[in-house]
């Protein structure tokens, strides 16, 4: 169901390493990022990332700002062209989280948002301009145009944030997430009922990421459920989380 997260000019980074992992490993169709390097918006995009976490998340670590989106892909192709947020014009970039049950199929390699993006985003701000998307009578109308279940992110070249269904997510330490479920540590009755095929880590987002974290907090549970700590060694551990992020969990995100 994807994860937005924006922060704020100023603020305290509150996508720790240790959430972005998991973020990235609930949602392992993409990662963008738009931000602002001093000459305008610049984006970067990775849709094979299991290699490249660390590398991405310096990206964003230390930034005075930035709107990062994790895609998990409900329509059109798994590709660098489907990835968020979308750009709309040099000064205007958006993201979505959720599912457009409504839009134009212009492409039916593309995603719902991408569809919405160009067949309707694109020419309302092409015939009113990029601050009418600032409007209050215009999110009204958007919000109910994607429904409650849906939220959308505008960011400008001032890294200023336009959020439609603001508060369906949640700010975290002034930032806001789109979702928590995408960040937050899975409960132990829950991790057997990924899969049936493997061993499931309790706490795969194995604490800070870089140093692994303490490697007794993993284990599984066997078909009797029965949870055995500190089975696994370090390898079989990170390979487990990279298999993952690139092929996405299966558990109803709900129970998470």
């Amino acid at each position: 169901m994807c994860l937005i997260v924006a922060k704020p000019k100023g603020k305290k980074n509150a996508l720790t390493k240790e959430k972005f992992v998991r973020a990235a490993t609930r949602n392992p169709h993409g990662i963008g990022i738009v931000y602002n390097d001093g000459n305008g918006l610049k984006e970067q995009k990775f849709v094979d990332v299991k290699d490249k976490l660390d590398d991405i998340y310096k990206i964003i670590e230390n930034a005075d700002s930035y709107l990062i989106h994790f895609r998990y892909a409900t329509h059109g192709n798994k590709d660098l062209g489907n990835v968020h947020p979308f750009k709309v014009t040099d000064n205007l970039y958006v993201a979505h989280n959720g599912v457009l049950s409504k839009y134009p199929e212009l492409n039916k390699e593309w995603s719902d948002t991408k569809n919405f993006v160009e067949g309707v985003i694109k020419p309302y701000v092409e015939k009113h301009g990029e601050d009418s998307i600032k409007n209050p009578d215009f999110i009204k109308w958007l919000e109910e145009e994607i429904g409650s279940g849906n939220k959308m992110v505008f960011v400008d070249k001032d890294m200023n944030f336009t959020i439609a269904n603001e508060g369906a997510g949640s700010w975290i330490d002034d930032c806001w997430f789109s979702n928590t479920y995408s960040v937050e540590e899975p409960k132990k009755w829950d991790t057997y009922n990924y899969t049936s095929s493997y061993p499931i880590w309790n706490n795969y987002n194995y604490g800070s990421y870089g140093s692994y974290g303490n490697y007794d907090d993993y284990g599984y549970y066997d078909d009797y459920g029965y949870y055995d700590r500190g089975e696994f060694t370090k390898e079989e551990i990170i390979n487990f989380v990279a298999d993952n992020i690139e092929d996405g969990f299966t558990s109803s995100y709900e129970d998470i």
